[in-house]
């Protein structure tokens, strides 16, 4: 399935597989098809890929755990860690991001089930940012492949800046 990298791979039943890379310590990933779920709202990592990413996720200790509800059910006490470096090569340039958290958690692939995928790209990795996702921009007119495109950040970070449960709220604006 590896075509340009600057594009995403559509397989025949309409899953979105990206080509992503990912760093933790001296640990890379690069290449790695992942599911672009846009309803996913955590991106998650196989068993397998966190272990390639140097990270066991049943001898270490997680730096968070959560609870998971997905199309297979609910999943409680899932390990999460955080990933150095996220990138994705895009249309109008590449993608990244830092100390990204990730589930792990194995998942079975839409396209040949009883096989686990790679992981899943969720939302949370767009967080702030208008995405276009264009599967089949000329179909049969020789165009340009199917391409995703991200929007540099369209909100502002605010910090809270109290320890107070409350507080009034106000910006530099």
């Amino acid at each position: 399935l590896h075509e340009n990298p600057l594009s995403p791979t559509v397989v025949e039943n309409g899953g979105l597989f990206l080509e992503a890379d990912f760093a933790d310590g001296n640990h890379r990933l690069d290449d790695k098809e992942f599911l672009f779920d846009t309803g996913a709202s955590l991106t998650v990592v196989s068993q397998q890929t966190a272990a390639r990413l140097g990270f066991d996720a049943v001898l270490d200790t997680p730096e968070f755990v959560l609870q998971v509800e997905g199309s297979g059910g609910v999943a409680g006490n899932v390990p999460g860690f955080y990933v150095d470096t996220f990138r994705l090569d895009t249309i109008g340039g590449t993608f990244v991001l830092q100390n990204v958290p990730v589930a792990v958690l194995d998942v079975t692939s839409p396209n040949d089930p009883g096989n686990i995928v790679d992981g899943i790209l969720g939302m949370n990795l767009f967080a702030g940012r208008n995405i276009t996702i264009d599967a089949v921009p000329q179909v049969g007119q020789g165009g340009i492949s199917p391409s995703l495109y991200i929007s540099d950040p369209v909100t502002q970070e605010h910090v809270w800046g109290t320890t107070a449960a409350s507080a009034n709220w106000s910006t530099a604006g």
